[in-house]
């Protein structure tokens, strides 16, 4: 079996006051990781002012990924089953 952690990294609290999400093999789905908002997990930007400063911004940069996704990605368009959205 193999497992990696990520801490997560907060200036507002520590990695043990957040929540732990677990991610299980998958062998019966395909799974779409995105790291959104920008700057939150491996993901980063060159200029500091492109950095995402309300959730509106958040939400358009999602609808943005999603469409370049599924137009590049047909496939899958009718074969989303859900998704987790978290904040803190």
């Amino acid at each position: 079996m193999f497992w990696w952690l990520y801490y997560a990294t907060s200036p507002s609290k520590n990695f043990s006051e957040l929540p732990l999400v677990m991610w299980l093999q998958l062998q019966s789905a395909s799974l779409l990781f995105v790291d959104n908002p920008v700057g939150t997990g491996f993901s980063y930007v060159n200029k500091s002012d492109a950095y995402t400063k309300d959730l509106a911004m958040v939400a358009s940069d999602m609808m943005v990924l999603l469409k370049t996704f599924f137009e590049c990605h047909k496939e899958f368009e009718d074969q989303i089953v859900g998704f987790c959205l978290s904040h803190h």
